[in-house]
């Protein structure tokens, strides 16, 4: 083992003395954006039970780096900010609208040789409480003046919606579907589908799922071949948070 003493660990995010000085200042940038629209900063546990990050399926225990405790439960560096942060505000008790964000780390395992750090940093807000197109704005607006103030120019943005996605695995009633929409890997959706015994429509919908994302215009090809009503429900809401958008800027 003398030979690895003196490297950093593949995991590891690599900041150097150079790169401080800026990173500092797009944090403090951000921060003053944040604070302005009553935001309110959080510190989060870096230590986490595993069972609290297994509550969400966006989140694989086995990208998670855990070990046991003294009383032999197992903890998880800390692998997201929105659990803990939706934890908190369960814990209030209450039903007001929270603005929470937060800056740090993040340990997730990447796939070896990738060129990826399992040690993130991230920065980001929390809105609870405010759902609806209302909320989506104020995210949005705030996307914008944050992406303003650290000079970022020509992004671009992928909007979901949490109801078409519940829907959809509603439909399905299969986990291993969510982890394909997550790779938006077309041939294992083919697989997929023709596994499964599932209406003509939503098949072929499903076929056409991982490869209809990018403009307007897609979405609005993409609506001509949904059927059911709660999915054409949740695209119409994505659609007429575009157009809200678009006529602001315009």
């Amino acid at each position: 083992m003398e030979e690895f003493k003196y490297l950093i660990p593949e995991e590891s995010g690599i900041v150097v003395s150079m790169d401080v000085e800026k990173l500092r200042e797009v944090e403090g940038n951000l921060r003053d954006v944040f604070t302005r629209h009553q935001y309110k900063e959080l510190i989060l546990p870096m230590f986490e039970y595993v069972d609290l990050f297994k509550t969400t399926r966006h989140q694989k225990e086995e990208s998670m780096f855990q070990f046991m405790n003294r009383d032999g439960k197992r903890i998880a560096l800390r692998a997201d900010f929105t659990v803990p942060i939706a934890r908190l505000y369960h814990n209030e008790n209450t039903d007001e609208v929270r603005r929470y964000c937060y800056f740090g780390e993040v340990f997730r395992m990447q796939e070896r040789h990738k060129g990826r750090s399992s040690e993130l940093y991230q920065a980001g807000i929390e809105l609870i409480g405010k759902p609806g197109e209302e909320g989506d704005q104020e995210c949005l607006s705030l996307i914008e003046e944050t992406m303003d103030v650290i000079n970022m120019k020509d992004l671009k943005l992928e909007l979901g919606n949490a109801s078409f996605y519940l829907r959809l695995m509603e439909l399905v009633q299969d986990e291993e579907l969510s982890e394909i929409l997550e790779k938006k890997a077309i041939s294992e959706m083919k697989r997929f589908v023709e596994e499964k015994d599932l209406d003509e429509d939503l098949k072929e919908m499903l076929i056409n799922l991982p490869s209809s994302f990018g403009s307007i215009d897609d979405l609005k090809a993409f609506k001509v071949k949904v059927k059911d009503k709660q999915l054409l429900d949740a695209i119409t809401s994505l659609e007429e948070l575009y157009l809200s958008c678009d006529k602001k800027e315009d």
